[in-house]
């Protein structure tokens, strides 16, 4: 089984000096082949923001899915298996 997951990440930003304010807007498609899963989106925001050439704002990133979590958090690998030997406990598959 596949899961797909689309994460809305917006990007606002705010120009105080010309009092402007505009919105950009990326979806970043997760696939997963689990039902649980982590993956680095870092990069990928860093790729939206260096590409809008903005240099000031607020990124919100969250998801469509109820069953999706944005955790923000290093991706080091025993605090993953822990996280998911706790999320088993708590609504065993």
């Amino acid at each position: 089984m596949m899961f797909i997951f689309d994460l809305n990440v917006l990007v606002f930003i705010i120009r105080m000096s010309q009092e402007a304010f505009s919105m950009l807007t990326a979806t970043i498609s997760v696939h997963s082949s689990s039902s649980f899963s982590c993956h680095p989106i870092t990069e990928v925001i860093q790729s939206f923001l260096d590409t809008s050439q903005q240099l000031e704002g607020v990124v919100c990133a969250s998801s469509k899915h109820t069953t999706t979590a944005l955790i923000v958090n290093e991706m080091e690998e025993r605090l993953i298996m822990d996280l998911e030997k706790w999320l088993k406990e708590l609504a065993p598959p």
